[in-house]
């Protein structure tokens, strides 16, 4: 197997775990389609989850992240690294009503998020402003294809 399907079936299994986590119910679910491809699951997995305005904004951070993952650099690696599995992991943790949230609350849960983990992880005010300006930047690729 090469490069990239490697690369697409670890976007699809990430994806898979992020609406797993999201709706505990659909494990079921996605363990009983492991002999199909994750890829005919997709779509169903996507369109249920974009009646939540926040399950939708995480999803298309994820899905920018991952994108700007493949054409990155050596420098933005890291800072890639760092944001990628953190998206499902904030995701897991918020506990709100779809119906009285919108998509862009997430930016703002993400963002004190990340000043409570450099805190923690003791990171350098270089590595913090390279994590920031590239959700910032998936942020905006996010707003860009949510229609």
């Amino acid at each position: 197997m090469g490069s990239r399907p490697l690369r697409e079936s670890a976007a699809i299994l990430s994806l898979c775990r992020f609406y797993s986590s999201a709706a505990p119910g659909l494990r079921l679910v996605l363990a009983s389609t492991s002999a199909i491809s994750y890829t005919s699951v997709l779509p169903s997995l996507r369109a249920l989850f974009m009646s939540d305005p926040i399950a939708a904004r995480a999803d298309a951070i994820h899905e920018a992240l991952l994108s700007m993952e493949q054409e990155a650099g050596a420098d933005d690696l890291f800072p890639l690294g760092y944001l990628i599995p953190q998206i499902p992991l904030v995701f897991d943790q918020l506990d709100y009503d779809p119906m009285d949230v919108d998509g862009e609350e997430f930016d703002a849960v993400f963002h004190q998020w990340l000043d409570n983990t450099f805190a923690q992880d003791g990171m350098s005010d270089a590595d913090q402003q390279a994590v920031r300006q590239l959700f910032n930047l998936a942020c905006l690729q996010a707003q860009a294809s949510t229609p």
